[in-house]
């Protein structure tokens, strides 16, 4: 993804020539863009790659922090079924409500209610599902829930309330560092390239998404996402040290040749 994007990045200023010089005539443009693509040897999706392999893996951690009895106590769905029914009798109690997101996260409130009132699971036909969720430490540095959700208006600010509201904030502050420190790599590789209204958007857009992924729900989706965007920041520091500008240009010419080797023995 990092060569990629780097040889796109020095790949623009011949795009930006033809983008001047078909500014009046976009099918023309699109023929010589594609036409220019294939003689570079570059496809503007190959970057896009890594990002469908990383959706998989995203979708298991929401899985994952959504029902920690099925994936990590390994119960299964009979118990958690019959759970799930005591766990929404224990709400609607007395004219109680169940909870806003109990029907998509009822394993979240499950853990909760059994770790504080264990006896109202005694008729589990599982003996050993409450001993097994009531021993379940789901707890980041032993302090902070990873069920729970940040919130602006916590019962009581105590250290496991500052450190949930830590996570969203964390969050939005890195990308936020991720994108302009892109945009400045960006402009080095390329420095005659016009700044584009896109780019600054998403100078807005990625920090803002990153809070309110981290903010909607538990803390474990927001704490995951906030270390694999710090990772992903160092990483990137790491490979803009490799892939300088005269680095590129090495790739990029040391490709064209073996394109032209590859069609000479074809021919």
């Amino acid at each position: 993804q990092q060569k990629s994007s780097a040889a796109m990045a020095a790949f623009q200023p011949k795009l930006q020539k033809l983008q001047k010089q078909y500014a009046n005539n976009q099918q023309k443009l699109q023929e010589e863009q594609m036409k220019l693509y294939s003689e570079e040897g570059i496809n503007p999706m190959s970057s896009c790659l890594p990002l469908f392999i990383q959706l998989p893996i995203l979708y298991g951690v929401f899985d994952v922090v959504y029902r920690p009895i099925s994936h990590i106590l390994r119960v299964g769905k009979e118990a958690i079924a019959q759970a799930t029914e005591i766990t929404r009798n224990i709400f609607t109690a007395n004219g109680g409500s169940v909870p806003t997101y109990f029907e998509q996260r009822p394993e979240i409130y499950i853990v909760k209610e059994v770790q504080k009132n264990p006896e109202a699971f005694a008729s589990m036909n599982n003996p050993e599902f409450v001993e097994k969720v009531t021993e379940f430490n789901n707890k980041l540095f032993g302090i902070v829930d990873l069920g729970d959700s940040p919130t602006l208006h916590p019962e009581v600010w105590n250290a496991a309330a500052i450190i949930l509201i830590l996570i969203p904030v964390m969050s939005g502050v890195i990308q936020l560092i991720m994108t302009i420190y892109s945009q400045i790599r960006n402009k080095k590789m390329n420095p005659d390239a016009p700044s584009m209204a896109s780019m600054n958007i998403m100078l807005y857009v990625m920090p803002i998404f990153s809070v309110w992924i981290a903010f909607n729900y538990p803390a474990g989706i927001g704490f995951y996402w906030t270390i694999s965007s710090l990772f992903a920041f160092l990483q990137s520091i790491i490979l803009y040290k490799i892939y300088t500008p005269e680095y590129v240009a090495k790739l990029v010419e040391k490709d064209k040749q073996k394109r032209k080797k590859k069609k000479g023995s074809v021919g």
